[in-house]
């Protein structure tokens, strides 16, 4: 992935944010999401941004500097972070490695649950 990481903080049951993973999975990205209800500490992160919806991508370099950060689904920011970071096509029906932060379920929030 040539030193670069990209984040996904998502939430559960949320369309945009697994749009935004199926494209990534398909792009051959790895990335790391983040279950937002169940990480107070990257749902501030995630705020500090300036973002109040999911899903929220972040792209950072080796170095931990941010590239590029963007909310929503958005195909043509995938597509050009894609480049970026020279993803291959997975070539699996599986995709590539995607590690997933989750709460139990027994914390997991209901539909009535208080948005971002």
């Amino acid at each position: 992935m040539s030193g670069y990481k990209i984040t996904e903080f998502a939430k559960p049951n949320c369309g945009p944010c697994a749009m935004t993973a199926s494209r990534m999975d398909k792009l051959g990205m790895e990335y790391t999401q983040i279950n937002l209800p169940a990480d107070p500490p990257a749902l501030e992160r995630v705020k500090a941004l300036g973002y109040f919806q999911a899903p929220v991508v972040l792209v950072e370099d080796a170095e931990g500097n941010v590239v590029d950060h963007w909310s929503g689904f958005r195909p043509n920011k995938i597509d050009a972070t894609a480049k970026l970071v020279g993803a291959a096509p997975a070539r699996t029906a599986t995709g590539p490695t995607t590690h997933v932060e989750a709460a139990p379920a027994a914390q997991m929030p209901g539909p009535d649950a208080p948005r971002l």
